[in-house]
């Protein structure tokens, strides 16, 4: 089924983005989506009368789905609560979900799919480094369960096996940073090796 039969709204921003500011309205831009997550760094912001003029369209708010067309395309990616009154840059779409039809963060998992992503790249001429049109995005076909509780058990997996993932992460990168100062503690003579030698010929 077509994205704009499962939204209340598909809304395309300005073919600019908007003028930076020190501070004021956040700024989601291309480079702020990536893999389903929200990128803090660099985020820019721009003033109240830019943000008028760039949300006429429709008032990006926490729930709703940015995708982005271009470099790289099919990143997208929930608006937290954080964000407050945020507005789009150039070339980001936003899906404002129907409630009933479509849950917001099973959309996301949808959209990174590999038949999705697929389609994603046939639309931009198979290539990576291609755009998707303002109407493919709203015609892009989403898979979906009709059931919106069956969405909600499928998101929730999805949640789980992804903080699962990111854990694992974590303790890698915990476990390799140990292992790195142990070497270093081991090769500059701060730490003696007989003991540590002692230890793993009695396990």
């Amino acid at each position: 089924m077509p994205a704009e039969a499962l939204c209340e709204a598909v809304i395309d921003c300005k073919n600019r983005t908007p003028p930076e500011t020190a501070d004021g309205h956040p700024v989601i831009r291309t480079p702020n989506v990536r893999d389903g997550k929200l990128v803090w760094i660099d985020l820019a912001f721009t003033d109240a009368a830019s943000y008028e003029v760039w949300t006429a369209r429709g008032r990006p708010k926490a729930g709703d789905v940015v995708i982005t067309r271009e470099a790289p395309f099919g990143e997208a990616r929930v608006i937290p609560e954080q964000v407050y009154a945020p507005c789009l840059g150039q070339r980001m779409m936003m899906y404002q979900t129907a409630p009933g039809k479509l849950r917001a963060d099973y959309l996301v998992y949808a959209i990174y799919s590999h038949r999705v992503q697929k389609r994603l790249f046939e639309l931009a001429g198979g290539s990576t480094v291609g755009h998707i049109r303002v109407g493919d995005i709203r015609t892009l076909s989403i898979p979906h369960p009709m059931e919106v509780n069956e969405q909600e058990r499928i998101a929730s997996a999805l949640n789980g096996i992804s903080n699962g993932l990111k854990d694992a992460a974590n303790t890698h990168k915990k476990l390799c940073s140990i292992k790195q100062g142990l070497m270093e503690d081991l090769l500059t003579g701060e730490r003696r090796v007989t003991q540590l030698l002692a230890q793993a010929e009695t396990q």
